[in-house]
């Protein structure tokens, strides 16, 4: 359960992707408030992709000293801090930029060694109207970047009435990322960036992209609708119906492996007829259609050729603490709590743009299946 919120694209420096990026709640947070990730530290939750390796078979190997940290390997770190900006003074913020920021920008590379890894990771992102006022009129290609997603609402299917007025306009310039370990580690990096700015920004502490996930009652729902399967307790049932509204085990492991090495390379076809066919389309035998691990990467449900181009990096991080004992007893949210969203794509609609409004939006997607009626879509 979750309700999108007001959302900004931000193109990133020193980086080929963009963000995107959306919040709600209060203007005041303190800067000592930070998104932090409850229960098992968020490192153990991340794959240990490939990267090194990767980078080095190819023939046109990426430059990872000049492509920031949270793109194509995550920060890895426990907490993270979202610090948006608007830029006052152009000149002497670009010459700040330049001397005393650039240096504490996270890369790709220094992120990949533990001898290189920063204590507190830093990454910078800018909006459009950021870099027109920092005069960089380029529109890179991407129109939807330029035009901002307030303007995309009713395509993404927001409702205006979530946003929050701070981002209806086109005050934010920039966002500043800072991951770490502890809270002091953010803050004191945080105070030494503000320090150097000094005057030339105007600062906004806001939470970043909130999903906001009412999880007392998301817990009664699967308590109250636990699947009815021969050898399953109505605990278990609860814990399968709500692997297969996600499409994966609170573990992480998708609901439909039984080798747990295949955690992101899998599809939802019938082990015994492996080959993409008729049958193999319209069955739910290994994954239901509305999950949401399948709305938004159908794998094999679609050509590869047609999926590759609607590819996402997500990044994001949970918020806020673990439901209380009152709050399971009662069933009743009393703290905001969820997920903090944070996507990178070459190209704004083709990647979240297209995943939210055509994909998952969509009552009949995956499509082409015959003689199926939905009534509810878990996957959104």
């Amino acid at each position: 359960m979750h309700k999108s919120l007001s959302t900004l694209v931000f193109v990133y420096l020193l980086s080929l992707g963009q963000l995107v990026a959306s919040h709600l709640g209060s203007t005041e947070l303190p800067p000592a408030t930070v998104l932090r990730s409850p229960g098992a530290p968020s490192p153990a939750a991340l794959p240990n992709l490939p990267i090194t390796q990767a980078v080095a078979a190819l023939d046109d190997p990426l430059d990872t000293d000049n492509i920031q940290a949270d793109i194509l390997a995550g920060m890895h770190k426990n907490k993270e801090f979202f610090f948006f900006f608007s830029v006052n003074d152009a000149t002497t913020f670009k010459a700040k930029l330049s001397l005393s920021i650039l240096p504490l920008i996270t890369s790709t590379s220094e992120i990949l060694s533990v001898n290189t890894q920063p204590i507190t990771a830093v990454n910078i992102a800018f909006s459009h109207t950021g870099l027109v006022a920092l005069g960089v009129n380029d529109d890179l290609g991407d129109p939807d970047f330029v035009a901002g997603q307030f303007s995309q609402t009713t395509f993404i299917g927001d409702n205006h009435s979530l946003w929050n007025p701070a981002f209806a306009g086109t005050n934010i310039h920039g966002v500043l990322l800072l991951a770490s370990d502890t809270v002091d580690n953010i803050n004191t990096e945080l105070a030494n960036i503000q320090s150097i700015l000094s005057t030339s920004i105007t600062e906004i502490f806001l939470v970043f992209r909130q999903l906001q996930q009412l999880v007392p009652e998301f817990n009664k729902f699967l308590t109250d609708n636990s699947l009815d399967v021969d050898e399953l307790s109505p605990e278990q049932g609860s814990e399968l119906l709500d692997a297969r509204m996600v499409g994966r085990w609170k573990s992480d492991d998708p609901v439909l492996a039984a080798d747990p090495n295949r955690n992101n390379d899998f599809s939802y076809l019938i082990a015994s007829n492996p080959e993409p066919s008729t049958e193999n389309h319209f069955n739910q035998i290994n994954c239901p259609f509305g999950a949401h691990i399948r709305k938004v990467h159908p794998r094999r449900d679609l050509d590869p050729s047609v999926e590759n181009s609607h590819f996402i990096i997500r990044s994001s991080i949970p918020y806020d603490p673990e439901a209380t004992t009152t709050e399971a007893t009662t069933s009743t949210t009393s703290v905001d709590r969820g997920l903090a969203f944070v996507s990178y794509q070459s190209n704004v609609f083709n990647g979240f743009g297209f995943l939210q409004s055509v994909w998952i939006n969509s009552i009949n997607f995956p499509f082409g299946k015959v003689g199926l009626k939905f009534v509810n879509i878990p996957g959104r």
